[in-house]
């Protein structure tokens, strides 16, 4: 009968976080379908292109700064609760925050240096610079927003994963690049809505 309850009880989990993630990942789609309808209509297609250029920065360096540790937090942090062993998962949360925002911060401050050579070198565009400037200040806040994600998952609460994530992070970004279009802001300024909004989500 204990064993019954018990498998009901993680099934129920199972679904629940299965149903959260579908919603995560359709809230997602929309807004960021939103997203590129305003700025690809508003920039042009030679603007929103410095902007997918920005994003592609960004992501390299996320990527670049995990160093597979977030995965790390979803696989062994389940385990150390089900053991109780706090200890272990206070330092395997302080550890990958540490390695992983110490390298973003590291990526993030060679590339202010090397903004000018990166967009006169690698993209023949001098005007690219700033926009790598302002791209590279957001590098931290999203690896920040990535852990603080697989650590709710990995304490099956993936609903705060979507707070952070979806709701903070790309609804923030939506609406700040709203307000610059009707505003008549410039590519800089919506460059800053990545920076904005992934503290705000952090």
């Amino acid at each position: 009968m204990v064993e019954k309850k018990e498998k009901n009880r993680a099934l129920k989990s199972i679904v629940r976080g299965a149903g959260i993630l579908f919603i995560n990942a359709f809230l997602f789609f929309i807004l960021r379908f939103l997203f590129r309808i305003v700025a690809s209509r508003y920039l042009g297609p030679e603007g929103y292109g410095f902007l997918s250029i920005g994003e592609a920065l960004i992501n390299v360096a996320v990527l670049v700064s995990m160093l597979g540790l977030n995965q790390a937090l979803s696989r062994f942090i389940p385990g150390y609760i089900k053991e109780n062993k706090i200890s272990d998962i206070k330092g395997t949360i302080i550890s990958t925050l540490c390695i992983s925002i110490g390298v973003s911060i590291l990526l993030t401050v060679l590339l202010l240096f090397s903004s000018e050579y990166v967009a006169n070198n690698f993209f023949k565009n001098v005007e690219l610079s700033k926009l790598i400037f302002i791209f590279s200040l957001a590098i931290p806040f999203h690896v920040g927003v990535m852990i603080l994600s697989k650590i709710y998952i990995a304490f099956k609460r993936p609903e705060f994963g979507l707070y952070t994530s979806t709701v903070f992070r790309t609804g923030t970004l939506l609406i700040i690049t709203l307000l610059i279009v009707i505003l008549g802001g410039t590519i800089v300024q919506i460059s800053f809505s990545y920076l904005i909004s992934a503290a705000v989500a952090f």
